[in-house]
């Protein structure tokens, strides 16, 4: 077996063990930051995928644990796997796109660095996209895992969905998901998606619940396919993003460092995000403005309405604390 090579560029560092089968299928991407202690669990579980034709793509984000090491060995250990090191910690969204625009596979799939894919997972959603040429995303039912890997209770309530064939159908299904359920967790998006619908989305924003701004977006673009069947296990542990990241300012700092110490407009980015979806789609007039009125109904759910108003009033007060110094200096 070749030894792994190291190639430096404005991106960050390369480990790579050319592969003689030339372009994989399948490519998935795992975005990793100080992951030291769940990445080898993770890793196993790719490697060990009925599914043979892919390629393993993990992008370092600067980690300052044992990452890079693991990952270094795992390189040596599977000519799969490529390994990128960034130069600098980009944040976490565009830690995830950069591994979109590096596959070259027809498929793509995100692995989070600390959660465990069923062996059948990308056969099994390969499969689902292959019986439904409209579909861009399968995805299968998810469960949880603790610190350990001892399995939990509770977090796993199924989102309803239908796989309609009209976009304005899936639209409107799609913004009709309440909340509650939002908020045991996106897991659609670490489901296998073509490619190439994949990259006609803005991919991961650099805002909290970007999320669930890509799954309007996808669903947009086509059908959305559910394995009903438990494909793999979301990790909940203390150092997770979500919990350690503990206010909103952090949360969104973590999805990009350059947001600074403003108050994030979550739900604010997300409505907007909505709303371009919607006009820049290939919905008919008609259609796009039923989409319109379809987020405007969004906006009275959970009184999202109430939530929006009150981030833009927090970053309103931001603005007049952060200048407010200055205006008494002159007038003193």
């Amino acid at each position: 077996m070749n030894m792994p090579s190291a190639v430096t560029g404005s991106e960050g560092a390369q480990c790579r063990i050319s592969d003689a089968s030339g372009r994989a299928r399948v490519s998935i991407g795992v975005p990793v930051f100080n992951g030291a202690r769940y990445l080898e669990d993770c890793l196993d579980s790719l490697v060990a995928q009925r599914y043979a034709d892919l390629e393993i793509l993990i992008s370092d984000n600067a980690s300052t644990d044992r990452t890079s090491i693991i990952c270094h060995a795992y390189c040596k250990r599977d000519p799969r796997i490529r390994y990128y090191r960034q130069q600098r910690n980009i944040g976490a969204a565009a830690n995830y796109n950069f591994l979109v625009r590096q596959a070259t596979g027809e498929f793509f799939k995100w692995a989070a660095h600390d959660d465990v894919c069923t062996p059948d997972f990308v056969a099994r959603c390969v499969a689902a996209l292959e019986a439904s040429p409209t579909a861009v995303l399968a995805f299968g039912r998810a469960g949880f895992i603790d610190d350990g890997g001892a399995p939990l209770h509770g977090y796993d309530v199924p989102i309803r969905w239908s796989n309609h064939e009209a976009a304005f159908d899936r639209l409107r299904e799609q913004l009709a998901i309440p909340g509650a359920a939002l908020q045991h967790m996106c897991t659609r998006q670490f489901g296998v998606l073509r490619r190439d619908a994949l990259l006609r989305t803005s991919l991961i924003r650099s805002h909290p619940a970007s999320d669930l701004v890509l799954m309007v977006e996808l669903a947009l673009l086509g059908g959305l396919v559910e394995v009903e069947e438990r494909l793999f296990f979301v990790r909940l542990h203390e150092s997770s993003s979500l919990r350690a990241n503990q206010s909103a300012t952090d949360v969104a700092r973590w999805y990009d460092p350059r947001s600074g110490d403003r108050y994030p407009l979550r739900w604010t980015r997300v409505l907007t995000g909505y709303g371009a979806a919607v006009l820049s789609s290939s919905l008919s007039r008609r259609e796009r403005v039923g989409g319109l009125l379809l987020i405007a109904r969004w906006l009275t759910v959970d009184e999202n309405w109430r939530i929006i108003g009150g981030e833009l009033k927090r970053r309103l007060l931001g603005l007049v604390h952060q200048y407010h110094p200055s205006r008494a200096v002159q007038r003193s």
